[in-house]
């Protein structure tokens, strides 16, 4: 049986709303580039996205931190929290390869990179819900549920 979270429940569930509203803001960004009709426009999207991820990446695993919190809570998931950060990684580096492959003098998107975009975004939308789920987990060990 798991064992009931203390202190740390309030600051997980602080950190936790902090991120959802991060992670609002970020699909936001890829619902606009999912809408995006041209290669100039997209590549400046893209560019928008990789250094918005880039720094909400370092919020999630900086010290005292989002998955310090989640890890502190409940070191028994540990392999889950190394999943996660190691998607951090490729879904940046999805991301940097597909922005370097457009062309901004060509005004169309090529259909294979919007299905790499579609794909990347599917990739960022699991790897949000996997965290959202995690932490709901704990909140709710906690007795606290998320907000």
């Amino acid at each position: 049986m798991d064992e009931p979270v203390t202190d740390s429940s309030e600051r997980l569930q602080a950190i936790y709303e902090q991120l959802s509203e991060e992670h609002r803001r970020l699909m936001e960004m890829v619902n606009r580039i999912q809408a995006a009709r041209s290669s100039e426009a997209l590549k400046a999207m893209l560019e928008d996205l990789h250094q918005s991820l880039m720094a909400h990446f370092a919020h999630e695993t900086y010290p005292d931190g989002f998955y310090q919190a989640m890890g502190a809570c409940a070191p028994e998931y540990g392999s889950n929290l190394r999943v996660l950060v190691d998607e951090h990684f490729r879904i940046l580096s999805r991301l940097w390869s597909i922005k370097e492959r457009i062309d901004p003098e060509q005004p169309d998107i090529p259909p294979r990179l919007s299905d790499e975009i579609a794909g990347l975004t599917m990739m960022l939308a699991d790897h949000e819900r996997q965290e959202h789920e995690l932490a709901t987990r704990l909140l709710d060990r906690a007795g606290v549920g998320p907000p």
